[in-house]
């Protein structure tokens, strides 16, 4: 019934049978088994009008089990072809307690090389402007306790209120993009700093679906770490809704990094080669689900404390930027990494290690406060440009531009240029008027490095977009343009003037 009515599927949010499976060996996991389990799925769909025909008043209750029937019957299918594997994600190592033995495939694309070439050659010469990719949803992002990161609102479970679904939380995470996983501060965790902030609790989500595993994940940072255990709900991005995602409840906060940062979560929208125990990131959830018309999220981000900025999902808004935005195919979808051709400073190269072996690895990530460098180009910068005020920076001769050299589609070489005034930084006290290098030293693992990483101080100056094309791999691009800041764009962020904004922090509302 799932696959030859689809509009009584959509219209009770099951799902039209999405994998073929096939075993020779038919058992209780094998493809008789899914094939079962999809007939069953498809009758729990059909005996919903029915249900509601004899009990009207109860219509929107039987909804809701419903739908969690249904998609129990879609978590046994996944989990009868789910491999368990860790990897190591962006600042971090994560590791699952009671692994299981597990291999780690690699889609590969039916294009041949040359036709892959074309259509990404097509695609990331410039990013073109259609009506569809205006953004569907726009997230208000806070600057975090006057650091230089930022967090905004995301949706967890489901509850009912006013006869409607809506969140059964609402969080304020972190958006990523140097990781994939996604973690949510839960009722889990009964730490006085857990106590203090929104929690997720699944007990009160009507959408909450126990995890097929129960083994616990950790993740070390430097500067502290987590553990959580797997959990399955529906998650709410603005107005949109992406079911059935994968993550893991915070259980414990471990390092006073927790106790200074007022995040409740981090949204990792890295690839899934980075993904811990095989799980389907968010944003592949968003794309096998069609949530959005063009795959894609951009930021825009302000140098000022106490303006919002923001977050755009399924397209982007012209009234943050200038010009058109430049795209630039991903090279390699771990992290979101481009190919560095050349790293200027003045006649000075600095993507060449003392060994004479090029560096040629730029990572985007939303993730790191600053601009990074491997030790050695770190040390150069460093010494070549030491604090001043901030006032003397354009006057002064000794400062030149930062010219990153990337390739587009074509091939074509492309300078993104980063005056002084933007990678000399100076802090949010406004007494202080000393600007410092917005640098840190950081060296890539030689698996995916050694890599330079434009950091969110990047980006403040330059509206970044993170399109996956097509969702297969090989068609990842990003996109920069000059952003935008004048005072239209912070007062429609701030009083929600824009496409599919929703109500941010409390110091915005």
């Amino acid at each position: 019934p799932g696959d030859k009515t689809p509009e009584l599927a959509q219209a009770l949010r099951c799902r039209a049978p999405y994998v073929s499976f096939q075993s020779a060996d038919p058992g209780p996991t094998g493809g008789h088994g899914i094939c079962r389990l999809k007939v069953m799925r498809g009758i729990l769909c059909v005996l919903w009008p029915v249900l509601a025909f004899y009990h009207p008043e109860h219509q929107q209750q039987h909804t809701v089990v419903l739908k969690r029937h249904v998609k129990e019957l879609a978590l046994l299918e996944d989990s009868t072809r789910r491999n368990h594997t860790a990897t190591i994600g962006w600042g971090g190592s994560v590791s699952l307690r009671q692994d299981r033995e597990g291999r780690l495939g690699r889609i590969q694309s039916v294009l041949t090389d040359e036709t892959r070439k074309k259509l990404r050659s097509a695609r990331t010469r410039n990013h073109v402007m259609r009506e569809t990719e205006i953004a569907a949803a726009t997230l208000p992002l806070a600057n975090l306790g006057g650091l230089h990161q930022h967090s905004g609102p995301l949706g967890v479970g489901t509850k009912i209120f006013d006869e409607r679904e809506v969140a059964q939380a609402t969080i304020q995470v972190v958006f990523d993009t140097g990781s994939t996983n996604l973690w949510v501060a839960s009722t889990l965790c009964q730490s006085t700093t857990c106590k203090k902030r929104h929690r997720y609790d699944p007990g009160q989500s009507e959408s909450f679906l126990e995890a097929p595993t129960r083994r616990k994940i950790d993740v070390s940072f430097g500067t502290g770490g987590l553990v959580g255990a797997p959990a399955i709900d529906d998650f709410h991005v603005g107005p949109l809704v992406v079911e059935q995602q994968e993550f893991a409840m915070i259980e414990e906060e471990n390092g006073a990094v927790f106790e200074h940062l007022p995040f409740e979560g981090i949204l990792g929208l890295g690839f899934p080669a980075m993904a811990a125990d095989g799980a389907v990131p968010f944003f592949d959830n968003v794309m096998k689900q069609k949530v959005l018309r063009s795959n894609e999220f951009s930021f825009f981000f302000t140098d000022n404390p106490e303006e919002p900025s923001a977050a755009f999902f399924g397209g982007v808004d012209r009234r943050f930027f200038d010009g058109p935005i430049k795209m630039i195919p991903v090279t390699k979808e771990f992290y979101w990494t481009v190919h560095l051709e050349e790293l200027r400073l003045g006649d000075t190269v600095l993507n060449v290690d003392p060994f004479g072996h090029k560096i040629d690895k730029l990572i985007l990530d939303t993730g790191t406060t600053l601009f990074t460098a491997p030790g050695h180009a770190f040390d150069v910068l460093s010494e070549v440009f030491p604090p001043v005020d901030c006032e003397d920076i354009r006057e002064h001769s000794g400062y030149p531009d930062l010219i990153y050299v990337l390739r587009d589609g074509n091939g074509d070489p492309f300078e993104l240029r980063v005056p002084a005034e933007e990678y000399m930084v100076k802090s949010y006290d406004p007494r202080d008027r000393q600007c410092d290098l917005g640098f840190m030293e950081l060296n890539v693992g030689s698996e995916h490095g050694p890599a330079f990483v434009l950091g969110e101080v990047f980006m403040r100056h330059h509206y970044t977009v993170f399109h996956r094309g097509d969702g297969l791999p090989g068609n990842a691009s990003v996109g920069f343009a000059k952003a935008k800041h004048n005072n239209d764009n912070l007062y429609a962020l701030r009083y929600g003037h824009v496409v599919g904004t929703v109500a941010g922090h409390d110091q915005f509302k």
